[in-house]
């Protein structure tokens, strides 16, 4: 599984190792580094929860709330992780931003949610 985050990085899945390739030149600042946090625990988190069929027991991972311990600075992970790969980030965004942009007709579709998230995200 590749997971494509900036331009200048991407994340690798193979068996239980996450391998990070990042050119040479890219220079390593704040949220390079954040960004790496925040995928780390986000593939934690899914590693963690893989098996789990309830939101509650989703989002009460310890990776999922340190993940939301990072604070707002990485609602933009999260809402490109959701065009990636639709999950249960609704939580996460609902404690980050105090906002629920989702729309009674996209309640329990993940699919319909994330993209509801995803145009907040765009129009912020």
């Amino acid at each position: 599984m590749n997971i494509e985050t900036q331009k200048y990085m991407q994340v690798t899945k193979k068996k239980n190792q996450l391998l990070i390739s990042i050119p040479v030149e890219t220079k390593i600042d704040d949220t390079l580094l954040m960004e790496l946090k925040f995928q780390l625990l986000a593939e934690k988190w899914r590693e963690e929860s893989r098996f789990f069929s309830f939101t509650k027991d989703i989002v009460a991972t310890e990776s999922y709330q340190r993940i939301i311990q990072m604070g707002t600075p990485i609602i933009p992970f999260i809402i490109k992780e959701l065009e990636r790969n639709p999950k249960h980030w609704f939580y996460a965004l609902k404690q980050l931003t105090n906002e629920n942009p989702v729309k009674a007709k996209s309640k329990g579709n993940i699919k319909l949610m994330a993209n509801d998230w995803i145009e907040w995200g765009k129009n912020r």
